[in-house]
């Protein structure tokens, strides 16, 4: 006798009876990711030099080390001569200026009584915790993503990661995004500060998704003070019309400051100001022979291509400097444009997120938001090296997500498609394009990839109501 198909049950919905049929296909995709991520990061030159006592000499983290040291000894560490005479007792014979703020150097001082190489060990043990925590924070904005899903009746979407299941997919989608990229393992190489401006960057983004605004500002003021350059999402939140996020990110902010100032005085605080900042402008005038990060091939913020540009072509300075804040100026533009809310429907989701319940359709909202930030991030800084890219783990997890719905018939497959190729030639290793010396073929194209990222990201999502179909862009 044949049997009766069972139909679902109450209480259980379509996506769930979808995603019971399909356990395996889930987490066959997890360990594929996972096979994936492991061979990128066995054949990475970055993940090979992490056990080598040179390269950690000659890392980021010896910069923060040194700089931590000298504060802890009470000594002016933004005077070249004082770092360098520090940085010599690790066997570096000079070491470059550290542009982090006072608060991040004093808690890398915590491992000052440790040599460079027993503290750096330290810290890539924290900053592989904080790896481990990135990949299930992108899950999390994956399910979110997927609850979404569930309330525009896109079960096909809504069963990949559907609730009450481990969520396998979402993992791998969270794996792919951060792992198959060189920012990850440089970033574990350098031993610094991006992973936890990362992490923090992801928990504010699940604060948004889940309606609360006290902690998407606290998780941002964290994300600021470990890198600089996060500052620019204060901006995102303001045009995006959230001022209490905006509001708690700067108090919590101040906070910090005031810990910082206790903690190690004011007077390493106004010397950064005033020695560090400024050369961390557009195309800087620095002393002959000193460290300029402008000049730096690897820099591939268009001030850094600029900037050598202008100097190979003998132009003067300004003409790199006014091209620095044309970019800057046209990306502000281009933000106010693609975030600022309109009357309507934005208004009326504003006027709802304030009430602490987040809206229908929300999570793509914010996902976009942060993932346009995060580009506009890296372009707008005068500074972005390649181990920065290691934030665009979120914008990946956007596009893959996108071409995915896009797949299930969902979305436009163009737009998606064309940012999830930029972000895998960003995913590349250094010297793929170019193998001169200075790379600068291959760190060109990355400034262009994140151009094209950029724009492909600042169209507004075509959102529709809940139970119809959704055409979206990336």
């Amino acid at each position: 006798m044949n049997s009766v198909p069972r139909l679902p049950e109450d209480g259980e919905g379509p996506s769930s009876f979808v995603a019971k049929g399909r356990p395996r296909s889930t987490w066959v995709a997890f360990v594929v990711a996972l096979l994936l991520v492991s061979a990128v990061g066995l054949f990475s030159p970055w993940t090979g030099s992490l056990n080598h006592p040179e390269s950690q000499r000659d890392s980021d983290f010896q910069i923060l080390h040194a700089a931590g040291r000298g504060l802890v000894e009470q000594r002016d560490i933004h005077d070249p001569e004082v770092l360098d005479e520090i940085g010599r007792r690790d066997g570096r014979p000079a070491t470059p200026f550290c542009a982090s703020n006072p608060l991040v150097i004093r808690t890398f001082g915590l491992l000052s009584e440790k040599d460079v190489h027993s503290a750096y060990r330290v810290g890539l043990i924290v900053n592989s915790c904080l790896a481990v925590l990135a990949v299930i924070l992108l899950a999390g904005v994956v399910r979110a993503l997927g609850r979404d899903a569930h309330r525009e009746g896109e079960q096909a979407m809504s069963s990949l990661v559907s609730r009450g299941r481990f969520p396998w997919m979402a993992l791998a989608f969270g794996l792919v995004a951060l792992g198959l990229g060189e920012g990850l393992w440089m970033s574990l190489a350098m031993n610094t500060t991006n992973l936890l401006a990362l992490v923090a960057l992801l928990a504010a983004l699940q604060a948004a998704c889940a309606g609360r605004p006290a902690l998407e500002g606290t998780c941002l003021a964290i994300a600021l003070v470990a890198k600089t350059s996060p500052v620019l999402m204060l901006l995102i939140v303001l045009l995006a019309g959230r001022w209490r996020v905006a509001l708690w990110a700067m108090a919590v902010t101040g906070v910090l400051a005031t810990v910082s100032i206790a903690w190690s005085g004011w007077a390493v605080h106004e010397s950064w100001a005033v020695h560090v900042l400024p050369v961390l402008g557009y195309a800087p005038e620095v002393t002959p022979g000193s460290f300029n990060n402008s000049l730096h091939a690897w820099n591939l913020a268009p001030n850094g291509l600029l900037t050598r540009t202008m100097l190979g072509a003998n132009a003067p300075r300004l003409f790199a400097l006014l091209g620095a804040w044309l970019v800057t100026g046209l990306v502000f533009v281009q933000l106010y444009g693609a975030l600022k809310r309109k009357p309507g429907r934005d208004g009326d989701v504003a006027r709802v997120q304030n009430k602490g319940t987040p809206p229908a359709g929300n999570a793509s909202t914010y996902v976009r938001e942060y993932a346009l930030g995060i580009t506009a991030m890296l372009l707008v800084s005068s500074v972005t090296w390649p181990h920065h890219l290691v934030l665009l783990a979120i914008p990946a997890i956007w596009f893959l997500w996108c071409v995915t719905r896009a797949i299930k018939g969902r979305s436009a497959m163009g737009p998606a498609l064309v940012g999830l190729m930029c972000f895998v030639g960003l995913a590349l290793p250094l010297g793929t394009f170019d193998e001169s010396p200075n790379m600068s073929v291959g760190i060109a194209a990355r400034t262009a990839m994140l151009v094209v990222l950029f724009a492909v990201l600042v169209p507004r999502e075509q959102t529709s109501r809940p139970g119809q179909s959704t055409s979206a862009s990336a």
